[in-house]
C-alpha cells in the first residue's frame, strides 16, 4: 500500500499540470469565442478601413485574447479546488450559461447582424430567462458538453493571431491615427499672389433645415452675415447621401463610382474600370498645378493613408473612439466584444458604456478638429488651400448652441439618434463655428483677399421629413457659400450645381486672378 502511495505522490505533479494544461486550454476555447464575432467583423476590409486598422490594433487583440485566457484558467483551476459543491455547481452553470451565451452571439451576429435596438430587450430578456432556466436543470450535462467544446476550441487564439497581424496597416504610419502624410518640397511652386482657399465640408449640414424662403433662419446669425458678401447657390447637391460615398467624389470630382479597398489599397470603381486612387486627380491636386501647397484636414476617413501618392499633406481622425495606448487599445476591444452578445445584461452594460465613452470620444473629437482648423488658419500662410472635413452639425447631439457638452447621449438610442430641435441645436453651434472662422481670417487679414467656401457632404439622413429613397435630390440638397476674392457683394444662383463640379467654379477664378496679378 505504501508503495502505490508513493507512486501517487510522484505522478501528482505530473497530474497538476495535465489540470492546468486543461484549464488553460479551457480558457483559451472560452476567449476564442468571446472574440469570434468581433474577429469575424475586422475580416471586412471596410470595417478595418473606418476603424483606421494598425499594427496596434493586432497586437491588443492578441494581449487580450492570452490575457483573458489566463485569468479564465487561474480562475478555473482556483474554482475546481472548492470543496463546497454549491459553489462548484453555480460556477459550472454559470460557465455553461456563458459559453451559450457566446456561441449564439456568434450565430446571431454572423448571419443576422448587430446592432439590436432597446426596443426588442423584452423579448431578450424573455429568451434569456427561458434558456437559463433550462441549463439549470441540466447543469451537469451541459458543464460536460461546453467545457469539452471550449477545449475544443483551443486553436481560436493562435488562428486569429495570425489572421489580424496578416491584415495591412489602414493607419497611415503605426498607431498615430492622426499622422500626416509629407510632401516633397518640389511638388509645390511658392507663389505670394495666389489668394488662399479655404473649402469647409461640413457633415450632415441640410440646406432645407438652415434655410426659409432662400433666406438663412433668424438663429444663424453668421450665415446670414457671411451670404451678404457671398455667393449663395440655392440649388447645390452632394455627389451621395453617405459620407463614404461622397467624400470621395466631391474630392476626386466625380459623379459617379465609389471606393473598393483590396489589401490595405484603395481603387476607384466604376461601371467601367477599377483604377487605383493614385492614377486620379484630386481637387487639391488642382490647386498644387496652380502653385499651391494644399492641405486635407478630416475625419471619418484615413486620408493620409488614402491619399498618400498625392502632392498634398493629409490628416484624418477615426469616427470612432480608438486610444493610441496599448493597454487603453487592449481594453477597448476586449469591452466592444459586449455589443455582439445577445444576453440583457451584456446588451445593457455595453449601451451604457459605449454612451459615455462614444460622447466624450465625440466631444474631444470636434474639439481638436476645430482647434487644429483654427490654428491653420491663425498661421496666415502664403499659398495655401485648406480642405477641412468637420464633423458638425453631425450626431451625437450632445452641445448645446454654445458649444458646450451637455453630457452624453441617450443609451437606450442609438448615436445618431436626434430630434429636429436636436438638430437645430447643433445648427446654432455651426452657426457660431463660422462666426469663429470669419474672425480668425479677419484677423490675419486674409479675408478679403480668400476664396471661402462652406458647404457639406449630403444633407441630415435622419430627418424625418426626408425620403427613405437612397440618393435622392432631397437628401443631397445642401448649403453652398462661395465668397471670392474680394467680392464685397451678395448674389444668389438658383440653377442647379452639383459640387462634383466645384472645381469648375472656383479654379478657373483663381487661374484669372493669378494670371492678372
Amino acid at each position: 500500500m505504501s508503495r502505490v502511495r508513493r507512486w501517487f505522490d510522484a505522478l501528482r505533479p505530473s497530474i497538476r499540470c495535465i489540470r492546468c494544461v486543461r484549464w488553460l486550454a479551457t480558457g483559451l476555447g472560452l476567449a476564442g469565442w468571446l472574440y469570434a464575432a468581433q474577429i469575424g467583423s475586422w475580416t471586412s476590409e471596410r470595417n478595418r478601413y473606418h476603424d483606421f486598422w494598425s499594427r496596434l490594433d493586432a497586437w491588443a487583440i492578441v494581449i487580450g485574447v492570452l490575457g483573458l485566457s489566463v485569468l479564465v484558467a487561474i480562475a478555473g483551476y482556483g474554482l475546481s479546488r472548492v470543496r463546497n459543491p454549491w459553489g462548484k455547481s453555480a460556477a459550472r452553470f454559470a460557465f455553461s450559461l456563458i459559453l451559450a451565451d457566446l456561441a449564439l452571439s456568434w450565430l446571431t451576429s454572423t448571419f443576422v447582424g448587430v446592432g439590436f435596438t432597446a426596443k426588442y430587450d423584452a423579448v431578450f430578456w424573455l429568451g434569456w430567462v427561458s434558456l437559463a432556466t433550462v441549463l439549470f436543470f441540466v447543469r451537469h450535462p451541459a458543464w460536460r458538453i461546453s467545457s469539452a467544446l471550449a477545449r475544443l476550441m483551443w486553436p481560436l487564439p493562435i488562428i486569429y493571431g495570425f489572421l489580424v497581424f496578416s491584415w495591412p496597416s489602414w493607419d497611415g504610419r503605426g498607431g498615430d491615427s492622426s499622422a500626416i502624410h509629407e510632401i516633397p518640397q518640389e511638388t509645390s511652386r511658392q507663389d505670394a499672389t495666389a489668394a488662399p482657399v479655404y473649402i469647409f465640408i461640413f457633415d450632415e449640414w441640410s440646406y432645407p433645415r438652415s434655410l426659409e424662403k432662400g433666406r438663412f433662419c433668424a438663429d444663424l446669425p453668421h450665415l446670414a452675415a457671411f451670404g451678404e458678401h457671398a455667393t449663395v447657390f440655392h440649388q447645390a447637391f452632394s455627389p451621395a447621401d453617405t459620407t463614404y460615398v461622397s467624400l470621395p467624389r466631391l474630392l476626386l470630382q466625380q459623379r459617379d463610382g465609389s471606393l473598393a479597398l483590396s489589401g490595405g489599397r484603395a481603387f476607384w470603381q466604376t461601371d467601367q474600370e477599377r483604377r487605383p486612387l493614385g492614377e486620379l486627380p484630386t481637387i487639391l491636386d488642382a490647386a498644387v498645378k496652380l502653385g499651391y501647397h494644399a492641405r486635407l484636414l478630416g475625419f471619418y476617413h484615413p486620408y493620409h493613408s488614402l491619399f498618400q501618392e498625392h502632392a498634398f499633406e493629409a490628416r484624418g481622425y477615426p469616427n470612432d473612439p480608438k486610444r493610441a495606448d496599448l493597454a487603453g487599445r487592449t481594453l477597448e476591444l476586449l469591452v466592444y466584444n459586449l455589443d455582439f452578445l445577445t444576453d440583457p445584461l451584456s446588451r445593457w452594460i455595453y449601451r451604457w458604456y459605449q454612451s459615455r465613452h462614444f460622447s466624450e470620444h465625440w466631444r474631444r473629437h470636434v474639439t481638436n478638429i476645430v482647434a487644429e482648423s483654427l490654428e491653420l488658419l491663425d498661421r496666415g500662410e502664403q499659398n495655401l488651400f485648406a480642405v477641412f472635413h468637420w464633423p458638425l452639425p453631425h450626431g451625437p447631439f450632445i452641445f448645446d448652441k454654445q458649444g458646450y457638452y451637455l453630457g452624453p447621449y441617450d443609451p437606450l438610442r442609438d448615436t445618431m439618434y436626434g430630434t429636429p430641435e436636436d438638430y437645430h441645436r447643433h445648427l446654432q453651434l455651426l452657426d457660431r463655428r463660422i462666426g469663429k472662422i470669419v474672425q480668425h481670417l479677419r484677423a490675419t487679414g486674409r479675408y478679403d483677399e480668400a476664396l471661402i467656401v462652406f458647404t457639406s457632404d449630403h444633407s441630415w439622413r435622419r430627418d424625418p421629413l426626408l425620403t427613405t429613397k437612397p440618393n435622392a435630390p432631397q437628401r443631397r440638397h445642401v448649403p453652398l457659400l462661395i465668397k471670392f476674392p474680394g467680392q464685397t457683394e451678395g448674389q444668389e444662383v438658383w440653377d442647379p450645381v452639383e459640387l462634383a463640379d466645384l472645381q469648375g467654379l472656383i479654379l478657373p477664378r483663381l487661374a484669372g486672378l493669378r494670371s492678372s496679378r
